[in-house]
């Protein structure tokens, strides 16, 4: 089952680096047919590939080793690659379950012009809405392949996620007992995994967060929905919404709260669906 958390809505921050250029994935990275192949079911299968934090068929160690290969994970600083799981619970296995989630998108959570929308400048980045029909994977794999040159662990970073330069830094977001600091509520469940991961790679497209307009624990926002928390927002609201179907109360209110938390983040957010109130209803509310 996914992790029963306190929703208390602590403010987390994302704090990036940007860099204005993209490097070209490595010839030697692995494809998306690849990937696609080695997660087979885990990604093709619809309408949810993760049920109540469980996958419905195992991650395989070569699911993980592909989708390593294809970000340029440094393993070693997460203190090995993830070996087969159907739960995940450590940070390999979150980061994986993460990328896995954003990737089984065809149709479903990550289509980025299906009501709610995607912010607009986000939605032309990946090619337009003509453009995407049947794409979606294979588009968030490029963008993540574009714009991330490397991706490695450290518990130093009080954030969940950060962009250093071009590099994506994952921080403790396995523990049920963060180090004094970290800014959040590890462990985090898969689900907002997966919408920092498309907050972080959207980066690539807005660049650098602005100041928040009313005091608040974090110190970065963005100005409207046009921005990096507006494209998280979005992402988790859409997913919770393709999903609900098939979501336990953990699940959903995992994903309204991490929808929440990166609406909070936006300035002015009065006209952006996803962060309307009641776009979001989890069972028993």
């Amino acid at each position: 089952m996914a992790a029963v958390r306190s929703h208390s809505f602590v403010a987390w921050a994302v704090v990036v680096a940007f860099a204005s250029g993209c490097e070209a994935a490595s010839s030697e990275q692995a494809g998306y047919s690849e990937v696609v192949l080695a997660c087979g079911p885990v990604i093709n299968s619809p309408p949810a590939a993760l049920v109540a934090g469980v996958f419905s068929d195992p991650v395989s160690t070569n699911c993980g080793a592909e989708l390593g290969g294809a970000l340029n994970v440094d393993w070693e600083t997460f203190g090995g690659a993830p070996a087969e799981f159907y739960e995940p619970s450590t940070a390999s296995e979150l980061l994986v379950a993460g990328v896995i989630i954003l990737l089984a998108a065809d149709g479903g959570p990550g289509d980025p012009c299906a009501a709610p929308a995607a912010p607009e400048n986000f939605r032309a980045s990946l090619g337009g809405c003509g453009e995407l029909e049947g794409e979606n994977g294979k588009s968030w794999f490029d963008l993540m392949q574009r714009t991330i040159s490397e991706v490695r662990h450290d518990l130093a970073i009080p954030y969940p996620m950060a962009r250093a330069s071009d590099a994506l830094v994952v921080g403790d977001i396995a523990s049920d007992d963060p180090p004094e600091g970290v800014i959040g509520a590890p462990p985090m469940a898969v689900v907002e995994v997966a919408a920092l991961l498309a907050h972080e790679v959207s980066h690539a497209v807005y660049g650098r967060h602005v100041a928040c307009a009313d005091e608040q624990e974090r110190t970065e926002c963005d100005e409207t929905a046009e921005g990096a928390y507006g494209v998280g927002a979005w992402w988790a609201a859409r997913w919770a919404l393709v999903n609900a179907a098939v979501l336990d109360f953990d699940d959903c209110d995992a994903a309204r709260y991490s929808s929440a938390q990166q609406c909070s983040a936006i300035n002015e957010s009065d006209d952006f669906a996803s962060c309307e109130a009641d776009i979001l209803r989890c069972s028993g509310t």
